[in-house]
């Protein structure tokens, strides 16, 4: 006997019921109906990835890529079909950085990841590409290839820079700020401290220059100041960091284990430097400096107190004289 509900899989034919032709039937009806619903999906993918403003990639377990959205052209330069089949490691501008992505999705254990990176453009120039990827796997856990969502975030890094830069930069003269200086020395010292290297510390004040902005007003003090700066980048290496702590107050941070006597020496060179006579609006300016000198972790153990004491000796310089130079213990014969 058969249920109602299975009348609609079976013909009879003359007195003998048969199920073969209405199953049969009914299979491709489903087949046609499950292949419209397939195409119907497909094109509606398509017509999503086509209209996304971010680019979507797939890679198969090599980085070699199989599909690519449209909007890539317009991240990268590439026409999509210029790109399939290629790897996408050519496109980082530090093939080092896609290992270093790779580990980060293998970290992620397959969830979306958010990862950055600079890629080459078509016309040669770098792009920054901010990408949610996540590794894809079969039915048997074998990675299978990489599938993400990227988007051109270089506006948003250039901002980020200049906001970055702004914030740690003295206006006036475009050295670096008493709040990079903090951050710097602190790290350096770290460093220092962890490869058991030196540091040394120089805190220049200008002497001299009250009487300059009293006789010439703030303008030529202004312009005085960033010839000072101009003068100090012209003597110091690419390793040295130069900060402006604020009003005539430099500081001078000497990286690479720096030899007392050489430290001394650079010292004399930023006197004769600085006290030599300035042009500034048709008029001759002298002004002198006053030098501290402090090292670690021969005088202080960590950046605060490195800071501290090389103003203290700065101090002492300061009250002997002008154009001298003062550390916190005897100087080089």
């Amino acid at each position: 006997s058969h249920s109602p509900a299975s009348l609609h899989f079976l013909r009879m034919i003359g007195d003998q019921w048969d199920a073969r032709t209405i199953v049969i039937m009914k299979s491709k009806t489903e087949i046609r109906a499950a292949e419209k619903r397939f195409t119907l999906l497909e094109k509606e993918l398509h017509q999503i990835l086509d209209n996304m403003p971010d680019a979507f990639y797939r890679t198969d377990a090599n980085g070699i890529f199989t599909m690519l959205s449209p909007a890539s052209k317009d991240i990268l330069g590439y026409e999509p079909a210029e790109l399939v089949g290629t790897s996408i490691t050519d496109l980082y501008a530090d093939e080092k950085v896609r290992f270093s992505v790779i580990e980060k999705l293998k970290q992620a254990n397959g969830k979306p990841t958010n990862v950055e990176a600079t890629l080459t453009h078509k016309d040669g120039s770098s792009v920054w590409i901010s990408t949610n990827a996540y590794m894809r796997f079969d039915e048997h856990h074998e990675f299978i290839g990489i599938e993400g969502i990227s988007r051109d975030s270089t506006k948003r890094r250039a901002n980020e820079v200049e906001l970055y830069r702004s914030a740690n930069t003295d206006h006036l003269t475009g050295l670096v700020n008493r709040l990079f200086l903090d951050v710097e020395l602190a790290r350096a010292v770290k460093q220092s401290s962890d490869y058991e290297s030196e540091l040394a510390l120089l805190y220049l004040d200008l002497d001299g220059f009250k009487a300059v902005n009293d006789t010439y007003g703030h303008h030529t003090g202004d312009a005085l100041l960033s010839e000072v700066a101009s003068r100090l980048r012209n003597l110091c290496r690419n390793t040295d960091l130069i900060a402006r702590l604020g009003g005539d107050e430099f500081i001078i941070l000497l990286r690479d284990n720096p030899q007392k006597i050489d430290v001394e020496r650079i010292a004399d060179k930023i006197i004769a430097s600085l006290s030599a006579s300035y042009m500034i609006s048709g008029e001759i300016i002298d002004v002198g400096v006053s030098v501290g000198v402090s090292f670690f972790p021969l005088d202080a153990q960590d950046a605060k107190n490195l800071l501290q004491d090389a103003d203290r000796a700065m101090y002492l310089a300061k009250r002997a004289g002008t154009n001298l130079i003062r550390a916190n213990r005897p100087k080089s014969n």
